[in-house]
């Protein structure tokens, strides 16, 4: 026996998602709502937002193997994707379209193929816990999802909800497989929804912060500055970054907000117009000392500041890197 999975149950197992739609029988998961998708869309980055980064389905069944059917389009710079699959917590299978073991150190740059992509994954027998993590590097839609021998499917809920903005490092470059981001890693160590509304090459962008969602959150974190550094006017930069602590103070003066101030890069005394790479640390550790709410954790200390645990060397962490930095801020 077959069971096919149509919009609505779709709908009801999917997690960090603002919302979803579906056209030409293909189902796009928005991790960013309507006015965040329009106030980005005149802006450099308007493709990215429809990258699948948080997006999840979860649910518990008695089915015995699963049949997934995924189309990929670019979003972000990168190519290479993975669609990962747990029951009870272990990897159970996976698609992607690289041979782990084939890439390179730096594997940031190579261009990977893209498409529909389809995969059969036995499931075990019993009842189990079922999480298919989407890429947080291109954009997913979903084709097809058919359970085996399943007599039911009940959505899983997590008990904690987290948003977490932040630059490309949030968003998951560059971890080779999508749930070692973390991003990925962390939420699911806190049982916590994750709304990933993280976004490659952005900076503290207050107006971001001012779209206020229906719901508040139970934690978020907020982890901008390296860009910052790199583009920003010093004045410009303690701007944005007033602006937006205070839009979040204000939106959500109950929940318990984290800023993770930039981690190790290997230019870092390089000369930019900004000034002193530390200077962007101190401004967001004085900013958000004027909130009770508001708590800062020093990125400097989360990731060795070694390039072996960099995927392209310099700036951003791969797997290996991610497993560090998820450890040290769970901590």
């Amino acid at each position: 026996m077959v069971m096919q999975l149509r919009f609505e149950e779709i709908k009801s197992i999917t997690q960090g998602a603002v919302y979803i739609t579906e056209e030409d029988e293909r189902i796009t998961f928005h991790r960013f709502s309507k006015e965040e998708e329009i106030l980005y869309s005149t802006t450099q980055f308007r493709d990215k937002v429809y990258s699948t980064a948080g997006v999840q389905l979860e649910f518990l069944t008695d089915a015995d193997s699963l049949y997934l059917e995924v189309e990929t389009s670019p979003a972000t710079s990168r190519t290479y994707f993975s669609v990962d699959v747990f029951v009870d917590g272990t990897v159970r299978g996976c698609i992607r379209n690289f041979d782990e073991n084939a890439v390179p150190s730096d594997y940031t740059g190579i261009s990977f193929p893209l498409g529909r992509f389809l995969e059969d994954i036995s499931l075990g027998n019993g009842e189990k816990r079922v999480r298919i993590v989407f890429p947080w590097s291109v954009k997913a839609q979903l084709c097809e999802l058919r359970l085996g021998n399943a007599t039911y499917v009940t959505p899983y809920k997590k008990r904690k909800t987290i948003f977490m903005y932040g630059d490309s490092i949030t968003n998951g470059y560059d971890a080779l497989f999508t749930s070692h981001s973390y991003a990925a890693k962390f939420a699911d160590s806190l049982d916590a929804e994750l709304y990933n509304k993280g976004i490659g090459g952005e900076v503290f962008f207050p107006e971001l912060a001012q779209c206020k969602k229906p719901f508040s959150p139970d934690y978020i974190t907020v982890a901008y500055g390296t860009n910052d550094w790199g583009k920003e006017e010093k004045e410009d930069f303690i701007q944005r970054c007033e602006a937006f602590f205070a839009a979040l103070a204000k939106n959500y003066p109950d929940t318990e907000i984290v800023a993770i101030t930039p981690i190790w890069r290997r230019n870092y005394l390089d000369y930019r117009v900004f000034g002193d790479f530390f200077d962007v640390e101190r401004t967001i550790c004085r900013v958000c000392a004027q909130y009770p709410n508001i708590k800062t954790i020093r990125g400097w200390e989360l990731v060795p500041h070694d390039e072996l645990y960099y995927a392209d060397g310099r700036v951003h962490p791969n797997d290996k890197g991610f497993e560090q930095y998820y450890k040290k801020l769970k901590e």
